[in-house]
């Protein structure tokens, strides 16, 4: 994370909940004695911190365990005879057959991923000392699960139950490790993928913010809660880019379009004038003036633009012509409860409006 973006750890484990759609497992009081007020400079320490806690607690509540089947040369039958095999082998002179049978065993895929991205994490040279040691001392405890090669296949594989069900976070981060990580050809260390850190978290962010919405109103049959693509009124279609909102939230008569932006700096210097990015309020009001090519119904459309609070804290509106739009900031290093609040009036105060 930039160094100006400062967001506690147990912030970010709720926005990644949100984000991955497993907010129903998390319980944010005992998770707040959990996680404290431990801030890391970048993600993979956090991936790291948050897979610690989740494995000691696996470890506590036990391995989910699958059949697994097994070959062998046995001379007291089990399970399936093999026959080819036992013929390939010639087994029948040491009076033994090829048998496969099914066992229960705790090296099953789950696991076995999960084997694979301590390896990762533990060989990751910018983790810190201390949750790099809590890591090796995890691996312990996984040294019968077999060491396996992961990639997106791998994670298409799985299948979730209830009684896996509370493997999914941990699956999840070992998910966003593999795809981040890459192994050094000329070593044995990995390294993550070079992209920008604020990109990445504001992926993270804008899928937190949609999610959430979209949880809220998830009984509410009149308000939908989605991310659309907006026709542009205009002849040929042709070499024109899409453009699609992040957020969009909307009834029979109003619109609300949230575009959320995570940047340490709001506002710009330019000429010595102090001004938002002119980039964002171009989008912004494209968004707003293009909507109703898609829905002629709305009688009012709002358009915000949604910062994390860092250097900037600017909570203003405004209006162009017959249109409004607003610039927030949330303050992502406050509780969680205040978080969500301040998320909550952003959509009612617009929607619980007369206009």
């Amino acid at each position: 994370m930039n160094s100006n973006i400062k967001i506690p750890i147990k912030n970010i484990y709720y926005m990644l909940a949100y984000a991955w759609n497993i907010w129903n497992i998390i319980d944010e009081d005992n998770q707040k004695e959990i996680f404290g007020d431990e801030k890391f400079d970048n993600i993979y320490n956090v991936m790291g911190y948050i897979l610690n806690i989740f494995l000691e607690k696996l470890i506590k509540r036990g391995f989910y365990r699958g059949y697994i089947t097994l070959e062998e040369d046995l001379s007291v039958l089990k399970g399936k005879i093999n026959f080819s095999e036992s013929i390939k082998r010639n087994t029948i002179n040491y009076k033994k057959l090829v048998c496969s049978y099914n066992i229960l065993s705790n090296d099953i895929l789950f696991n076995q991923i999960i084997k694979s991205t301590l390896n990762k994490l533990i060989n990751y040279e910018n983790i810190d000392n201390d949750i790099k040691e809590k890591l090796i001392k995890l691996n312990h405890y996984f040294i019968k699960i077999k060491n396996i090669n992961v990639n997106n296949r791998t994670f298409r594989s799985l299948k979730y139950n209830k009684n896996n069900m509370h493997y999914k976070i941990i699956i999840n981060i070992c998910k966003f490790i593999h795809k981040n990580l890459l192994i050094n050809k000329n070593s044995s260390e990995y390294s993550f993928i070079d992209f920008n850190e604020e990109k990445r978290m504001h992926i993270l962010y804008e899928k937190f913010v949609l999610n959430f919405y979209k949880i809220y109103f998830f009984n509410n049959k009149n308000i939908k809660v989605k991310n659309k693509t907006i026709k542009w009124n205009i002849n040929d279609n042709k070499y024109i880019p899409i453009m699609k909102t992040d957020i969009m939230i909307y009834n029979k008569e109003k619109c609300l379009i949230i575009d959320t932006k995570f940047y340490k700096n709001i506002l710009i210097k330019n000429n010595d004038k102090v001004s938002l990015r002119s980039s964002h309020l171009y989008q912004m009001f494209s968004y707003m003036s293009n909507v109703n090519n898609y829905h002629k119904r709305f009688k009012t459309v709002k358009g915000v633009l949604l910062y994390p609070l860092c250097n900037d804290n600017i909570n203003k509106e405004y209006k162009i012509n017959d249109k409004y739009f607003a610039v927030n900031t949330i303050d992502l290093n406050s509780d969680f409860n205040i978080i969500k609040d301040k998320l909550l009036y952003i959509i009612e105060n617009y929607f619980s409006a007369n206009t």
